[in-house]
């Protein structure tokens, strides 16, 4: 039973795999279509290396931190760090964690509407989140509150809904 999830991920890189190849193998049409395909690429990817780099700050100051906590509170272990880490690479692709994207269910931001799929607001809402696990209040929260947002939703300015 453990390693459905390794079987299932092992399929999805081969279907992704498959899917690449066939992407690779159209054709890339004139050269005016080529010249812009070619400058959105390099957009993409500067915005991307720019987006990984804060990112990565991010993640490993919150991950020094989760690790100290790890430490101090005698009923967590030092892999909320690595779930943390994984919730964070992850939550752009899924726009919201892989329990919402299971479910049905999205991240999308209170004020725009918009989905909530940014590396540093999802990773900031997630460390929030497992900070959060250890206090009961949030739950206590999540019971009276109208809206019926999380603790850490009111102060990310997000909602769960239903795709």
């Amino acid at each position: 039973m453990i390693y459905m999830p390794i079987g299932a991920a092992l399929i999805g890189l081969a279907y992704m795999w498959i899917k690449r190849s066939w992407v690779l193998k159209q054709d890339a049409g004139d050269g005016k279509m080529a010249e812009i395909s070619s400058h959105i690429y390099e957009g993409a990817l500067a915005f991307l290396k720019a987006e990984y780099k804060l990112l990565a700050i991010f993640v490993v100051v919150s991950s020094v931190l989760l690790a100290i906590v790890s430490q101090v509170v005698e009923s967590t272990s030092i892999l909320i760090v690595i779930a943390f880490i994984f919730g964070a690479i992850t939550y752009p692709f899924f726009i919201g964690n892989i329990g919402h994207k299971i479910t049905g269910l999205k991240v999308i931001d209170q004020k725009t509407g918009k989905e909530f799929k940014n590396f540093i607001d999802g990773g900031f809402r997630e460390l929030l989140k497992n900070l959060l696990s250890y206090l009961i209040f949030p739950v206590i929260w999540l019971l009276f509150d109208k809206k019926k947002q999380n603790l850490y939703d009111k102060i990310t300015n997000t909602y769960v809904v239903e795709k």
